[in-house]
């Protein structure tokens, strides 16, 4: 067994799941994205000061421990990338035609921290993942869009048609959003760090185990595959942005 995940499993201790939506006005509601609940109406505007938390909240009970809570806090002390998951975008859906919609049209608000909240659900319910492992990938996969979500928010405030970004574009964001938080949780425990980061595919050391990030990213990847579907095609469909 790794050091990071001894380390994982003498921190871990059982936590009541918290009420996230208490905090806002979004409600849950069955999505085409996932098989679980994933909310569809617009929320409140979320005052600055309870945007941390709100983040640090939706991250429970993966955040209870103290090296990832320090390190999610790392992270969002960017005020773009606290702002990144807080801009909602708005979807047009294709839906069969009703009588009280006969062209089949919708849309759908949708707001990064709700689908990337999800996604982590989502990923660490997979088979792939060992209970140890449950609260890293929790996070990676929260983190994995950060850069989709802040290109977005920066191209949505820009102007109309901006151009549609590169996958190394992407990768290159995303490594500019975490690199540094990353080596500050590494400073504090080097196998957390370099496991994380190798999970984000983000450079890391050699000495972490391959067959466990392999698992891991698979998650990682896969939860976000209709996450990253979504918020590329934001960059193509008329009207997609918010």
């Amino acid at each position: 067994m790794s050091t990071y995940n001894k380390h994982l499993m003498n921190q871990s201790q059982p936590h009541a799941q918290p009420d996230f939506h208490a905090h806002h006005s979004c409600k849950a509601g069955r999505s085409s994205f996932f098989d679980i609940s994933l909310p569809s109406t617009a929320p409140a505007q979320v005052p600055k000061e309870m945007r941390r938390p709100l983040i640090l909240q939706a991250l429970q009970p993966s955040c209870a421990h103290p090296l990832i809570q320090a390190f999610i806090g790392y992270v969002f002390e960017d005020e773009s990338a606290l702002d990144a998951y807080f801009f909602p975008k708005q979807v047009s859906r294709h839906m069969p035609a009703t009588s009280a919609m006969p062209n089949g049209p919708a849309v759908e608000t949708l707001v990064p921290l709700e689908v990337a909240r999800y996604a982590g659900l989502h990923a660490q319910s997979m088979s792939l993942v060992q209970p140890q492992e449950r609260q890293l990938v929790n996070v990676a996969t929260f983190l994995y869009p950060c850069s989709l979500f802040h290109l977005s928010r920066i191209d949505a405030l820009s102007g109309p048609n901006p151009p549609v970004p590169t996958f190394d574009a992407v990768e290159t964001m995303r490594a500019l959003l975490l690199e540094e938080s990353l080596h500050r949780l590494r400073c504090k425990h080097a196998g957390l760090g370099k496991t994380l980061a190798a999970v984000l595919g983000l450079p890391h050391d050699d000495d972490v185990q391959t067959d466990q990030v392999a698992r891991l990213a698979a998650a990682v990847y896969l939860a976000n595959l209709k996450v990253t579907a979504l918020w590329t095609a934001l960059w193509t469909e008329p009207g997609g942005h918010a």
